[in-house]
């Protein structure tokens, strides 16, 4: 947890360093159009949902088993 937490904030840093760094580089009256919010909110999604991968093979086991009885393969098999 405090991993993820310090993560968490240096990438908070890093955002708002680039962004002071864009408004200096550029005329501050010009409209400036910044992904900052839906890069968080794709990084926020991101962090959530790539376990889910994991999840599916811990929990998934009970399919796993019933599959094989119901007479399965275990190879896996190209159709032509």
């Amino acid at each position: 947890m405090a991993g993820t937490l310090l993560v968490i904030v240096g990438i908070s840093y890093c955002a708002v360093a680039g962004r002071r760094r864009e408004i200096e580089r550029f005329d501050p009256t010009s409209v400036v159009r910044s992904g900052l919010l839906l890069g968080l909110v794709i990084c926020a999604l991101a962090s959530i949902f790539s376990p889910m991968l994991n999840f599916s093979f811990v929990f998934g086991e009970e399919l796993q088993r019933q599959t094989s009885i119901a007479g399965a393969s275990v190879e896996a098999r190209i159709i032509d």
